[in-house]
C-alpha cells in the first residue's frame, strides 16, 4: 500500500480520514510514498504533493469540497496528468500507475520532506 502522508491542517480538511499505521505500511517499491499539503493561491485550495523517493512535486489546483472527497481519485488523475506533460513515455506512465493500486493515508513523519513542501509553495 502507498501512503499519502498529510499534514495537519490538509487532514483536517479531508475531513480526519482513517490514518494507518506508518511503520506496517512501508512503500519501498518504484516512487513510494507520498506528502501532501494543503495550501491557498488566490483564495482558493490546492494540494501539493510531493514524492517522498525524488521530491517531485505537482500541484492540484482549485480544489473543491468533491475532489476532498474523492482525493485519491484526484491524486491519480493529477499524477497522470504532469507525467505526461513531462514528456514521459505511456508505458512508463502505466507502470507508475500500476503503483498505486491501493492508497492509505497517515500522518507525515521526514522533516527534509516536509522542508521541501515548504521550499516549493509559492510565497
Amino acid at each position: 500500500m502507498t501512503l499519502i502522508r498529510c499534514t495537519q491542517k490538509l487532514i483536517k480538511e479531508l475531513g480526519n480520514p482513517p490514518l494507518q499505521n506508518p511503520s506496517d505500511e512501508l512503500d519501498t517499491q518504484g516512487l513510494g510514498n507520498w506528502y501532501a499539503n494543503l495550501l491557498r493561491i488566490d483564495h482558493r485550495k490546492c494540494i501539493l504533493l510531493t514524492n517522498e523517493k525524488t521530491l517531485y512535486s505537482f500541484l492540484i489546483p482549485k480544489v473543491k469540497k468533491e475532489h476532498l472527497k474523492n482525493v485519491e481519485e484526484e491524486f491519480l488523475v493529477n499524477l497522470n496528468l504532469n507525467l505526461q506533460a513531462e514528456g514521459l513515455r505511456i508505458e512508463v506512465i502505466n507502470r507508475v500507475m500500476q503503483e498505486y493500486t491501493q492508497i492509505g493515508f497517515a500522518k507525515t513523519s521526514n522533516k527534509s520532506v516536509l522542508g521541501t513542501l515548504r521550499l516549493s509553495m509559492p510565497s
